[in-house]
């Protein structure tokens, strides 16, 4: 009795052993580059116009050449490692966001013969007012251009006098003398005294 119990407590962690043994050479092994972050965590919080710097590795069994940043799935910036082609490297990377939101980063890595890694994604939140938007007046908000001024004349003039004309007079009944018209006498001639001349002979 005592025999047989020490028998199967030694048996059946052998039977689990070769049983996980089994599970683990089934399961696929991850090969090709991968890549993954470090910072920031997942749901990290910052504001809007803060700089932040994401921090990423990579490796690749044949040499690491790049990693690409992404955000919401769009690509955002290329890094190379310092020394390329080794098989595990460190970047970092900065990024900020212009409003508020919800942002996908993410990192791929890219081996020298450019094969890609599956993306290591994490969740940033960006909290805060996003810049004031420059609102450009439409047509209806244009201001209407001013009313024209009256134009002032080029050159004043002086009002014209009203000279009256003479009156016509009615012509003299027939048989009416007529006054004879005055002669203005003839000018008076002023006599003009005598003039003297005078000679003189001198002796040589």
């Amino acid at each position: 009795m005592t025999m047989r119990h020490k028998s199967s407590t030694v048996i059946l962690p052998l039977i689990l052993l070769g049983l996980a043994a089994a599970i683990l050479s089934c399961a696929p092994v991850e090969s090709g580059p991968r890549a993954w972050i470090d910072w920031p965590p997942n749901g990290f919080e910052t504001s809007v116009g803060t700089t932040l710097s994401l921090i990423a590795h990579a490796y690749a069994e044949e040499g690491v050449a790049e990693i690409q940043l992404a955000v919401d799935r769009q690509a955002y910036r290329v890094v190379s490692p310092d020394q390329a082609g080794e098989q595990f490297v460190e970047v970092s990377a900065e990024w900020f966001a212009d409003e508020p939101g919800t942002y996908l980063l993410s990192v791929t890595a890219f081996d020298v013969n450019g094969q890609a890694s599956n993306p290591a994604s994490v969740t940033v939140m960006v909290t805060g007012e996003g810049p004031e938007p420059i609102v450009t007046p439409g047509p209806e908000e244009t201001p209407p251009p001013p009313a024209p001024t009256p134009e002032e004349p080029l050159s004043t003039m002086a009002p014209t006098e009203t000279v009256p004309l003479p009156t016509p007079t009615s012509p003299p009944p027939a048989g009416t003398p007529v006054p004879p018209t005055a002669t203005p006498p003839p000018p008076t001639a002023t006599p003009q005294p005598p003039r003297i001349v005078s000679f003189e002979v001198s002796k040589p």
